[in-house]
């Protein structure tokens, strides 16, 4: 189950397609399988041991805890003074797209947004 991973961008006031999370069928069957699936993509766009959107190594060779294979970054890291940001952590606001239907990452799990409004 693949999950489209969108960040709310307050200053644009639009949402950005950051990520595609594939999900594997052994983190699903909990509570609800797109429940779920959200919640396996918020954990792995998490900064919490180095950064999900960098690679499994940082440029000075150091492992990045981070980092996980069934994360496809889609969206661009932002580039300064020739040094890669990689992207923040999800966060409440953010939207979660699993089988076209749109969830929004509340204060504690995820709520239904729209149903089957966008491609999933």
């Amino acid at each position: 189950m693949i999950v489209k991973v969108l960040f709310h961008d307050l200053l644009a006031s639009e949402f950005i397609h950051v990520a595609n999370v594939n999900v594997p069928k052994y983190q699903l069957g909990f509570k609800n399988d797109e429940l779920d699936a959200c919640e396996y993509a918020f954990t792995r766009t998490q900064n919490i041991f180095g950064s999900w959107s960098k690679g499994p190594e940082f440029e000075n060779g150091e492992f990045n805890g981070d980092f996980s294979e069934n994360v496809q970054v889609v969206q661009p890291l932002l580039t300064c003074g020739g040094k890669s940001y990689g992207h923040r952590s999800s966060m409440v606001g953010d939207l979660f797209v699993v089988n076209g239907n749109i969830y929004m990452c509340d204060t504690v799990g995820f709520k239904l947004y729209k149903r089957d409004t966008i491609d999933a």
